[in-house]
């Protein structure tokens, strides 16, 4: 429990301060945008757009649904799943509009919306976390996430829908909303 708290209060910590750097600091924004153009390098688009496209938050829901249906008859767990993402997905709305981020120039047109943080990184790492949780984390089966969740970070960058600070701060939250949710459904006793 005192590793779930401490879990929690680093990635929340991690998040304010970065929140508040992408706010009101315009050199943080400049260095932001400085990485994300030496980061963004041509590749072929093809395999970066069905990422995104596989990934995007809306098909997220059913993919979350679907890793739900695997936890029956526990109903605890069942609604855990949902909630982890449910959750953290409505957490990061929040943030998102009252933020207003606009995203990186050269962006694609459907990526309409705001910038920070990112809903694709967010349902993903969310995802991720909670697959590891409830199947064991074995190493081949966090190496597996944590390679697809490199590819859909890199998706949203390569195609210029965000910057490196909207993944990590997507990331903190997913980090930072599990460890509460833990911590809550431990107190229940659930």
């Amino acid at each position: 429990m005192t590793s779930l708290l401490l879990t929690f209060l680093a990635a929340t910590l991690a998040l304010v301060v970065l929140t508040a750097a992408v706010a009101a600091s315009s050199r943080f924004r400049a260095a932001d945008a400085a990485l994300h153009a030496r980061l963004v390098r041509p590749h072929p688009a093809r395999l970066w757009h069905w990422l995104a496209f596989v990934f995007q938050p809306k098909l997220m829901v059913a993919w979350c649904f679907a890793l739900a249906a695997t936890q029956l008859p526990d109903w605890s767990r069942v609604c855990w799943t949902l909630a982890g993402l449910a959750g953290a997905d409505l957490v990061g709305i929040f943030i998102k509009h009252t933020l207003r981020r606009s995203r990186p120039a050269g962006h694609l047109d459907h990526d309409d919306g705001y910038s920070y943080p990112s809903g694709h990184v967010l349902s993903a790492s969310v995802l991720a976390l909670m697959i590891c949780q409830l199947f064991g984390g074995g190493p081949w089966l966090t190496a597996g996430l944590l390679v697809w969740w490199t590819l859909m970070v890199g998706s949203r960058l390569v195609l210029r829908a965000h910057y490196p600070s909207d993944a990590l701060a997507a990331t903190l939250l997913a980090v930072a909303w599990l460890a509460l949710q833990n911590l809550v459904w431990l107190m229940l006793g659930w």
